[in-house]
Formats: C-alpha cells, sequence, structure tokens
C-alpha cells in the first residue's frame, strides 16, 4: 500500500503482515483530526501537530488508524504494510 488514501477504513483488513503508519512532518499543519479520532495512535507536540505514538498499528485499532489517515486534510499520514 502506498500514500493514496484508502478506499475504505476497513482496508487495512486487506494488508498482510503488520501496518505501518508513516507521519510526513513538513505537511502537518496541526489540524489534529488524526489524535482527536484515534488517540490511541496519535498525539500533539507542543505546537500541536501530529505525533505518532504506534508506528505500528496494534491490532483492533486498524480501522481507526485507517479513519485519522483518511482524516488528514493535508494528507500527511500514510499507512503500508511491512
Amino acid at each position: 500500500m502506498n500514500s493514496e488514501p484508502l478506499s475504505h477504513p476497513g482496508a487495512f483488513l486487506d494488508i498482510i503482515g503488520s501496518v505501518r503508519i508513516t507521519l510526513n512532518e513538513d505537511r502537518c499543519t496541526g489540524h489534529g483530526r488524526c489524535y482527536s479520532l484515534a488517540p490511541e495512535l496519535f498525539d500533539a507536540d507542543d505546537m500541536g501537530h501530529c505525533v505518532v505514538l504506534h508506528a505500528e498499528v496494534p491490532a483492533g485499532l486498524e480501522e481507526k488508524a485507517a479513519l485519522a489517515i483518511n482524516s488528514c486534510p493535508e494528507d500527511a499520514l500514510s499507512a503500508g504494510g511491512q
């Protein structure tokens, strides 16, 4: 999987193996949707920009991760399999 938006929140379920979240810090402007939608996976730094708490998505949080990634208006987040 590449940095294109996922077709549906359950798209992670189509990936075999672990799913990794990648943050493009240059694109993040601090909208906060990621950490609002998936606080188990994301937090904010002092400027309100995204901080990835778990680069590998824990089992059971795939749909939350997909929702947060797809909700980023700056496309600063992407996911891929390993």
